[in-house]
């Protein structure tokens, strides 16, 4: 598969030869300028090599490679430039971050020779990225396997605001969608602190008390210092850390979105409509960010039909499947599919509540739309008697067993 390796210098002469010497296993893209160059690496995400000239229109090159690192830290940046003193070598390699510094004039085999392995370098860590990504949505699951055990309505909670706050991430343009989705994901885990009382009190939309209401508002820093420990989680920890603060300039885009589909989902359990709910959120200067307010309306005023619209228990009603995490091949089912009373004993991994199943109590141990995991049905199963669990139980099957929530 071809591979396109991005030149910016105003001299054509290297790209020529590179391309001479590769055939067609890559091509090469010229632009003459820094600003040219950041626009196209904004807006394109399949350059693996950058060949960049240090001085180019009397602009500063360090300072162009800083922005491309932190527009595309995937990039492999290679230095080709006439500058070959000390302090240009020194900037290049440790402020600038380039890979390889390498004079003018350069041989073209030889430039085919460093280009070759900047690019076997940028498919290396392609590939440990996508090892730690899986490693990373492992623990992923193991974390909202945990929260949904102690507390269900937690993990419901995130993923009543699921739909919404993805696309409107995508709407705005988040830079890191997977950790964006990993911290919606888990942006109740800190609730695995607080008491049964004062989650619940928050999924049904009753008043908290003040005393209640700090013990509550505890768990966005309880998640992040959870999460923190992990190294490759600090950008999900920052996230969900700052979830209920106020808007700011230094508050990240991703919380400003978190703060504000926390707090729709929050007064719509109260039975506000949502139209006139985002309405009060615009109007209160300060707390909202306007743009994601902007955006949830409209793409709440897009959709047909409301996504927390629940069956009627004496008339079942088609189900939906429980939305996954985007993967590289998108799952075209529709999902839908009846549901159907069965015993514990038939309970299967994958299968989702179609409505709440509660013990003898009335308390909720899974909630509606939540999906039956290997952790959570091992649990009902093998202490299904001590729980108390009500059957029978209604649930929708699916076929999929792997999922988040």
């Amino acid at each position: 598969m071809s591979v396109t390796i991005l030149f910016v210098d105003n001299d054509a002469t290297a790209m020529e030869a590179l391309a001479v010497s590769f055939h067609h296993e890559l091509e090469c893209s010229l632009v003459t300028s820094y600003a040219e160059a950041l626009a196209l690496i904004k807006s394109r995400d399949d350059f693996p090599v950058l060949v960049s000239e240090l001085d180019l229109n009397g602009e500063d090159g360090i300072e162009f490679l800083v922005k491309v690192r932190e527009a595309a830290p995937q990039i492999v940046c290679l230095v080709h430039t006439h500058k070959t003193g000390f302090e240009d070598v020194v900037a290049a390699m440790n402020v600038a971050q380039a890979s390889r510094f390498i004079p003018k004039p350069c041989p073209p085999e030889e430039m085919a020779r460093y280009v070759a392995r900047a690019v076997r370098r940028y498919a290396a860590d392609r590939d440990a990225c996508k090892v730690m990504t899986k490693s990373t949505l492992g623990w992923c699951k193991t974390l909202v396997d945990i929260l949904t055990i102690i507390h269900p309505e937690a993990a419901n909670r995130s993923k009543r605001i699921r739909s919404l706050a993805l696309a409107t991430g995508k709407a705005l343009g988040i830079k890191c969608r997977a950790d964006f989705e990993m911290a919606v994901t888990l942006s109740q885990l800190g609730c695995v602190a607080l008491p049964a009382g004062v989650v619940r009190k928050m999924d049904t939309g009753k008043k908290f008390t003040p005393e209640e209401m700090s013990v509550f508002n505890s768990h966005p820093h309880i998640g992040a210092k959870l999460l923190a420990r992990i190294e490759q989680m600090a950008p999900v920890a920052e996230i969900i850390g700052r979830q209920l603060e106020r808007v700011g300039d230094d508050v990240p885009l991703e919380s400003r979105i978190l703060k504000a589909a926390l707090d729709l989902d929050r007064i719509q359990q109260r039975g506000a409509d949502t139209k006139s709910i985002l309405k009060r959120m615009r109007d209160k200067e300060g707390v909202y960010d306007p743009q994601v307010v902007e955006a949830m309306q409209q793409i709440t005023e897009s959709v047909d039909s409301p996504p927390d619209s629940k069956p009627s228990k004496a008339e079942p009603q088609p189900v939906l499947k429980v939305e996954e995490p985007d993967t590289e091949e998108p799952d075209t089912d529709t999902g839908l599919e009846y549901a159907r009373e069965v015993a514990v004993a038939e309970l299967e991994q994958g299968m989702i509540m179609a409505a709440d199943m509660v013990n003898n109590d009335g308390t909720a141990l899974l909630l509606r739309g939540q999906g039956l995991t290997a952790v959570s049905l091992a649990r009902i199963q093998e202490f299904h008697d001590v729980l108390g669990v009500v059957e029978p139980i209604l649930v929708v099957r699916q076929d999929k067993s792997e999922h988040l929530a």
